[in-house]
């Protein structure tokens, strides 16, 4: 389960730093990960996150406590859900999601 992805749908995550993406990928249970560079080539509307200083988008950025304790992701999880209804129900695009991690 990932941080903004819609429940069930792994998604993938995209930084500008390798560590960073390592961090966000890895874990105990899971030590490896495939890391590669890629090029946007296709304009995307993307919800940009990564800027808003309010508690809702803090909350939804903690570091969880435990490898198996998803609960941290309950909201931005919900968040994720609501932009995948927005891409079927409202024709609305949300193709990714960008947060400060």
């Amino acid at each position: 389960m990932g941080r903004y992805n819609f429940v069930g749908n792994p998604l993938y995550y995209v930084a500008t730093v390798i560590d960073v993406a390592k961090k966000e990928v890895q874990s105990e249970d899971n030590p490896e990960s495939t890391i590669l560079k890629l090029k946007i080539i296709k304009e995307m509307n993307v919800f940009d996150i990564s800027t808003e200083n309010c508690p809702l988008i803090t909350y939804c950025n903690i570091e969880k406590d435990d490898n198996n304790d998803f609960t941290a992701y309950l909201i931005p999880n919900f968040l994720a859900s609501c932009c995948l209804y927005l891409n079927k129900k409202e024709r609305h695009t949300v193709d990714a999601i960008k947060y400060k991690s």
